[in-house]
């Protein structure tokens, strides 16, 4: 348990700190983290996003700039963030799922080691 703890958490993690992640892309709140006032949609540097209705809510319009536009928490910044992220979420999954094909393939549960289990 603890090597895949290892494996699928803290190497990603130190990886991402390496190549410049920022929690929740450097912003105080927003995108899933409540800002303290409810006017706030997010408050990052440089940009504060305010919603027109008093909700903090994805739905709310912001009061000030382009009305589609993305909250900044969402930008990483980095490209190769997100790269380790795609690394990690498929790239070691599928080596994961050779792995235990192959070890299907070698030890098969046949009829007798089947009830043997059971």
């Amino acid at each position: 348990q603890q090597f895949i703890e290892v494996i699928g958490g803290v190497v990603p993690l130190l990886l991402m700190s390496a190549v410049g992640f920022e929690n929740n892309g450097g912003c105080e709140c927003g995108c899933g983290v409540a800002c303290d006032e409810a006017y706030m949609r997010w408050k990052c540097p440089g940009d504060i996003g305010y919603s027109c209705d008093g909700q903090s809510t994805f739905d709310s319009p912001p009061l000030f700039g382009e009305v589609g536009r993305q909250a900044p928490c969402v930008d990483q910044g980095s490209d190769a963030v997100v790269w380790i992220i795609r690394a990690f979420l498929f790239a070691l999954s599928g080596v994961c799922l050779l792995l235990v094909c192959l070890g299907a393939k070698i030890y098969p549960i046949t009829k007798a080691a089947h009830s043997a289990i059971l």
